[in-house]
């Protein structure tokens, strides 16, 4: 819906649209710096600014817009326009392409400034006048439903991914083996989503890999996913046992505490070296499920390296002890 709202600003309104998403402030107090971030910028011709996030460390016409929630409008030579008053990154922009006027609108959702919208003209364009600034506000008003729902879905899609970043840490620094973790989402699905990868050294000195997935892709998956990993952690220190009773035991609990949830999930446990060789013990809590790259008795890889690719992780974790598939295996 916010892709759409610029379209139809660009190039009916105008020539050029950018809609910056703003975070929350506390209170009615905005303190310098924020970052904005750029969700949509579109160009009637040529290549518009940059989408993003937008560092404002000044005052400025944009800030004011927030204060105030009050419209600006702006009229100017051809690209010249007056100091502070482009929205952030724009600046040269507007000299590239003459620009001759610009209108910023505050969007209101749930009582705060949400979002600003900003428009422009170039060229040989006729300028923005205060009739077109009220038409710019009458078009956010009449979409204002659908606008505010995108903007509370991006702000909640920003909390996800911040919490999943956060969990998804960089791996332990453990003797003799060289561990490297990679996440990308999916580009044809939402950014975040339930998925978790995790490693630690338990007190006996085993390290413990695990990669699991909780369905759906939002702010309730990453939640999940957060209390499924720390609650892993928790049970994988409490006691010295295999891979596959920690995942039941989890699994127990998880139907306790989350009967709605959904979740795959698959654990290891590697010890040695022992005579240069290490020992794999994993358990895949999900029915049908794989790990490709293990074979028991001699190495899955060339010495020295291991590859654990869990395929096909499609169903509750509360899928019973028939389910648990435990496997060991000696690597060099």
């Amino acid at each position: 819906m916010v892709r759409t709202l610029a379209d139809v600003i660009v190039p009916a309104l105008a020539d050029v649209c950018g809609i910056f998403l703003l975070p929350e402030f506390e209170g009615e107090s905005i303190q310098l710096p924020f970052v904005a971030e750029r969700l949509i910028s579109i160009a009637r011709t040529g290549i518009p600014p940059v989408v993003g996030p937008q560092a404002i460390d000044e005052e400025r016409d944009f800030v004011t817009v927030i204060r105030t929630r009050r419209p600006i409008l702006r009229v100017f030579p051809k690209g010249k326009p007056p100091p502070g008053s482009m929205p952030p990154g724009a600046e040269d922009y507007a000299a590239g392409t003459e620009l001759n006027s610009v209108a910023m609108v505050p969007v209101i959702v749930d009582g705060a400034v949400a979002a600003v919208v900003a428009a422009g003209r170039y060229g040989d364009r006729e300028r923005l006048n205060p009739d077109d600034v009220d038409l710019l506000g009458r078009m956010l008003a009449h979409a204002h439903v659908h606008l505010s729902n995108a903007m509370r879905f991006q702000r909640t899609q920003r909390v996800a991914l911040a919490l999943q970043k956060y969990l998804l840490r960089d791996p332990p620094r453990v003797p003799g083996l060289e561990i490297a973790a990679r996440y990308r989402a999916s580009a044809t699905s939402a950014e975040i989503a339930g998925d978790w990868y995790d490693c630690f050294v338990r007190p006996d000195g085993s390290t413990v890999l695990t990669i699991g997935d909780v369905a759906g892709h939002d702010l309730a998956a990453a939640v999940m996913m957060s209390q499924l990993r720390n609650m892993l952690r928790g049970l994988a220190m409490d006691r010295q046992e295999p891979p596959g009773d920690i995942l039941r035991r989890m699994d127990v609990a998880t139907e306790l505490l989350d009967g709605e949830g959904t979740a795959t999930c698959i654990l290891a446990h590697l010890e040695g070296p022992d005579s240069g060789v290490w020992s794999l013990h994993y358990s895949v809590a999900a029915q049908g499920a794989k790990v490709d790259g293990l074979y028991a008795g001699r190495p899955a890889i060339p010495t020295g390296r291991l590859i654990l690719d869990a395929v096909s992780l499609g169903v509750p974790t509360a899928a019973g002890p028939d389910t648990m598939k435990t496997t060991g295996s000696n690597v060099r």
